[in-house]
C-alpha cells in the first residue's frame, strides 16, 4: 500500500463534522507500531490522533493543541477492529515484542477516504485503554445486537406463560425445559453493581452516575467497567472503585423488574 498524503481542505467539504445527527464518541492519541500507508512518509514521532463520531472514524496527525491534519477517514460501517497481543506481532526495529507493543490492536478501514483498504496497527498506554477503543470502535454492533446477543440467550416471548404475568422468574427456572415462554430476561445473568459516590464522566465514552444508580456490567477491564444504567440504558465506562457488586439474588431479580416496567412506561 502507497503513502497516503493530507488531504486537501476540498476533500473535506463532503464531511461536516458539526451536524445535528453526528457526535463524538472518542478522541484520542495512539501510538503506530509501523509506519506504513497512511503515515510512511511522516517522519515525526509515529502516533496518529483519532476522531470517532456515532458514524465516521476520521484520522489525523496532531499538529498543535487543538490543531490537526486530516490524514483519512472511513464510514464507521467501513471500520473494522481485531485485539491483538504482543507475541503475535512480528519484532519491529528488533525490538522486545512486549515492551514495544504493550496493547496492540489492528483498525481496517475497508473503504477509506480514495475507496480503498488501508489497516493501522496501534497501541495503547493500557489495557483499559485499549478496550475502550474496542468497544467504540464496535458501537454501531453494540446498538443494534443489545443484551440479548453478548452471548446471554434471548428474552421470552410477550404473553406466552402465566407465570411472566407475576414475573417469578426463579419459578420461571423450574420449567424451562417445558415452556420457552418461562425463560428470564437475559439481564439476569449479567453481574449488577450499586454505584456508591457520584462519577461525572470526563471523556466522552464514560457515563454519568449518581450515587444508588444500578448498572448491569458488560465489560470490565483494568480497573475500569463498562456498562448500562439501568434506569435509562445509557451506557459507558467508570471506575469499579466508584461501585460495590449486588449479590442478592432477589435484588437482583428486583431490579430487572423496575427496569422493563420503566421503559416500557417510558418507552427507552
Amino acid at each position: 500500500m502507497g503513502a497516503v498524503r493530507p488531504l486537501p481542505p476540498g476533500d473535506l467539504l463532503s464531511l461536516p463534522l458539526i451536524s445535528a445527527s453526528r457526535w463524538l464518541l472518542k478522541r484520542g492519541e495512539l501510538s503506530l507500531m509501523e509506519e506504513t500507508g497512511l503515515f510512511r512518509k511522516l517522519a515525526s514521532r509515529p502516533t496518529c490522533y483519532l476522531f470517532l463520531f456515532n458514524d465516521v472514524l476520521v484520522v489525523t496527525k496532531k499538529k498543535s493543541e487543538e490543531s490537526y491534519t486530516v490524514q483519512d477517514y472511513a464510514q464507521i460501517d467501513h471500520v473494522q477492529v481485531e485485539k491483538m497481543e504482543p507475541s503475535e506481532l512480528p519484532l519491529l526495529g528488533g525490538g522486545n515484542r512486549s515492551s514495544s507493543v504493550p496493547h496492540p490492536f489492528q483498525v481496517t478501514l475497508l473503504r477509506n477516504s480514495e475507496g480503498r483498504q488501508e489497516q493501522l496497527l496501534l497501541s495503547s498506554d493500557s489495557a483499559s485503554d485499549r478496550a475502550r477503543w474496542i468497544v467504540a470502535l464496535t458501537h454501531s454492533e453494540r446498538r443494534w445486537q443489545g443484551p440479548a446477543k453478548k452471548g446471554v440467550g434471548v428474552p421470552w416471548p410477550q404473553g406466552t406463560c402465566p407465570l411472566e404475568a407475576v414475573g417469578d422468574w426463579s419459578l420461571a427456572h423450574a420449567c424451562r425445559q417445558s415452556c420457552d415462554g418461562c425463560r428470564p430476561p437475559p439481564y439476569l445473568d449479567l453481574p449488577q453493581v450499586e454505584i456508591t459516590k457520584a462519577f461525572f464522566a470526563k471523556q466522552a465514552d464514560e457515563v454519568t452516575l449518581q450515587q444508588a444508580d444500578v448498572v448491569l456490567v458488560l465489560q470490565e477491564e483494568d480497573g475500569w467497567f463498562y456498562g448500562e444504567r439501568l434506569r435509562d440504558g445509557e451506557t459507558g465506562w467508570f471506575p469499579q472503585d466508584f461501585a460495590r457488586c449486588i449479590t442478592s439474588r432477589v435484588a437482583v431479580e428486583g431490579n430487572v423488574r423496575r427496569m422493563e416496567r420503566l421503559r416500557v412506561e417510558t418507552d427507552v
